[in-house]
């Protein structure tokens, strides 16, 4: 729902919050509709093979104050770890938190924030929301900082990420340099190999 800006206001609430969290099906309903207001699709996502639940998600992140208030505060795993996702779905977090971005954060806004309008810059809240205080499965905090500082570009320098999966060999990552936003994979460098071997060819 990116496309949302200043001037298209959302549409008024057709219901409570409160009867929204006690109602998965008011909720199902009162979400769609708000995304048929906008012309955006709303298809259920799945993690691990199973359907998201869209609700409990919507519960969980709100009554901890909303996405933005969950992240400053530290609050995401948290909301990650009332789902119980088996732990191989690594990269859990991340598309949690990608889905509560694009099918939830307006919604939120309109809903329990009461907010007649999205914010003044909705992508860029929704980028600093997404590429911050991401945990990696060993529970080390990455880019924790609730705003993005763009690194200068030059060898050496220290960039922030984030992690999106791993695997036997190394890990999934989304990266930050400058402006751009850059995704690849970082190797585990086994202890026996000499540097050089990674480095020609």
């Amino acid at each position: 729902m990116t496309e949302l800006t200043n001037k298209n206001p959302y549409p008024p609430p057709t219901a409570l919050y409160s009867d929204l969290l006690h109602d998965p099906n008011l909720f199902t309903e009162k979400l769609q509709s708000f995304h048929d207001s906008f012309g955006t699709k709303l298809k259920i996502p799945t993690i691990g093979g199973k359907p998201l639940d869209l609700h409990h998600l919507f519960v969980e992140v709100t009554s901890r104050g909303g996405i933005e208030k969950v992240i400053i505060d530290r609050k995401w795993k948290e909301v990650v770890m009332s789902f119980k996702f088996r732990e191989t779905i690594t990269s859990a977090s991340f598309m949690v938190r990608k889905y509560y971005l694009s099918l939830l954060y307006h919604f939120e806004q309109a809903y329990y924030l009461c907010k007649q309008v999205p914010p003044s810059t909705p992508d860029a809240m929704s980028e600093n929301l997404a590429n911050s205080s991401t945990t990696n499965r060993e529970g080390a905090a990455i880019n924790d900082s609730p705003v993005q500082v763009n690194p200068v570009q030059t060898l050496g320098s220290l960039v922030r990420g984030t992690v999106d999966g791993k695997f036997d060999g190394g890990y999934i990552v989304t990266v930050d340099l400058g402006s751009e936003q850059l995704k690849g994979v970082l190797y585990h460098v086994p202890s026996n190999a000499s540097p050089s071997s990674y480095t020609e060819g």
